[in-house]
């Protein structure tokens, strides 16, 4: 283990423990109150830190990451653990019905959770799968009359390679 690595093991075998649990300790608690900067660490330090983690300790760590998230009230947005977790989740087709995807959705506040693109603060899968349908809708709908708006459309096609919609 690398020198960086080695600095979050011990974050990285609490947050495995909380999601093992979905309690929060606390010890565990204690021991997290100050450290929130781990939900905005860079994508390729979490890349570096999740890959030798089994499927059942990336599992745990991701939803260990989001109930600290929401428990402590750390703001990560566009770029919290929880996405960078997801997506080595995904990679490695560890949640092929979304059942992962739907507790996230279901547990959390932050909007980008846990794909890592807007998500209509939808609470299950499912429900996101609807909104991103009814966003390229009104987006076809906008496009046709004449009112084009390419933020719009580079974050619907963004939305929509996500969620193959």
């Amino acid at each position: 283990m690398n020198a960086g690595k080695s600095n979050y093991s011990e974050s990285i075998n609490r947050l495995i423990e909380v999601g093992d649990s979905s309690f929060i300790q606390k010890h565990n608690y204690n021991y997290f109150y100050s450290k929130s900067h781990l939900n905005t660490l860079d994508s390729n330090i979490w890349s570096d830190l999740i890959k030798e983690l089994n499927a059942s300790e990336l599992k745990s760590l991701f939803k260990g990451i989001i109930l600290l998230e929401v428990t402590m009230c750390w703001s990560g947005g566009s770029v919290a653990a929880g996405i960078w977790i997801y997506k080595e989740i995904q990679k490695r087709n560890l949640d092929p019905d979304f059942v992962l995807a739907t507790w996230a959705l279901s547990s959390t506040n932050n909007e980008f959770i846990p794909f890592g693109s807007y998500n209509f603060g939808s609470k299950n899968y499912n429900e996101l799968s609807i909104a991103v349908k009814n966003s390229k809708i009104k987006n076809e709908s906008e496009n046709n009359s004449g009112n084009q708006i390419h933020i719009k459309e580079a974050m619907f096609h963004t939305i929509q390679h996500q969620y193959n919609v």
